[in-house]
């Protein structure tokens, strides 16, 4: 339906602002590529190669939520035409065949240990923790939980649905780049 309402998830499921990202599997190969591809040398690119990858996935967060929120089109539709886009991005960049290896720090996050605890236990904890304080002490996470829980009662207070739905998406795409590290480190064994 042109009035935005189709493929909508209930307020409270789904993403905090209750709408649906199905391009995620596209973005994290996308991230995954990236990780690989750029970082052929020991971990010193890392430091510029990072900022980059979630940079794009940024940008494939943004437009998907300017599709979604600015244009009013189904959230199904436009994460499907995006993850879609970004998914032959991948196969143009690899050929079909992905190229390089991770960096020794993913791998280290992969499969180290840090006494007797794995790595990327540790890497998960921290990760949870940063997402919480930036949900429940930042002024963009308090506005996505109250667009999530009430769209009707943002709006009374002020919040313009728009900008946090757009953002949402674009923290979305950031994350989605950052989980592309995940199978990259594994595959690379």
């Amino acid at each position: 339906a042109r009035d935005g309402t189709a493929g909508r998830g209930e307020p409270g499921h789904g993403t905090q602002v209750g709408e649906i990202d199905v391009c995620g599997p596209a973005t994290i190969a996308l991230g995954g590529v990236a990780w690989t591809g750029v970082t052929t040398v020991p971990d010193g690119r890392l430091w510029w190669v990072s900022p980059c990858v979630l940079a794009a996935g940024a940008v494939v967060g943004f437009e998907m939520g300017v599709g979604i929120v600015r244009l009013n089109d189904s959230p199904v539709v436009i994460t499907i035409a995006v993850g879609s886009s970004v998914g032959s991005l991948v196969l143009v960049i690899t050929g079909g065949v992905p190229h390089g290896s991770a960096p020794p720090l993913l791998k280290f996050l992969m499969d180290g240990y840090i006494g007797p605890v794995p790595a990327l236990a540790l890497a998960f904890v921290a990760f949870a923790v940063v997402v919480c304080s930036f949900m429940s002490r930042t002024t963009i996470g308090q506005y996505i939980y109250a667009v999530g829980k009430g769209e009707r009662a943002a709006r009374f207070s002020g919040i313009r649905k728009t900008d946090v739905s757009v953002s949402a998406y674009v923290l979305s795409g950031v994350v989605a780049a950052l989980a592309g590290a995940n199978p990259t480190g594994f595959a690379s064994r």
